[in-house]
């Protein structure tokens, strides 16, 4: 069975010449719909919420996705989470039900 850190090494090494020109264009088209939403909702009350939020709970120096705010690697993937999420306008994927995007992009912006 396969850890996060198993899948976050995959996704961090595969090379992009591995995929095909549809799911390039794909990835890119999902990618800017994400970080659109992201930026639409900063105005949203819900925004301000999360960044006071982990400003005090999640202290670090990790910048906040569209935000002058810094916190911890878990404050900036809550954060971006919330984010992405305030709108409920991001992706959608048919086979896991969900929207996988919300929960990957701010995991992976957390990283160091």
């Amino acid at each position: 069975m396969s850890t996060s850190r198993d899948v976050i090494h995959w996704i961090l090494s595969s090379p992009l010449d591995r995929l095909d020109d549809a799911q390039c264009h794909h990835a890119k088209r999902c990618l800017i719909d994400l970080i659109g939403v992201a930026a639409g909702a900063t105005d949203t009350a819900l925004a301000e919420h999360a960044r006071r939020y982990v400003r005090v709970q999640h202290a670090g120096d990790r910048p906040l996705l569209f935000a002058s705010s810094t916190a911890s690697a878990t404050g900036v993937a809550l954060h971006g989470a919330w984010l992405i999420d305030a709108l409920d306008a991001h992706d959608g994927q048919v086979l896991t039900k969900g929207h996988a995007g919300v929960a990957i992009l701010p995991g992976l912006l957390a990283l160091p």
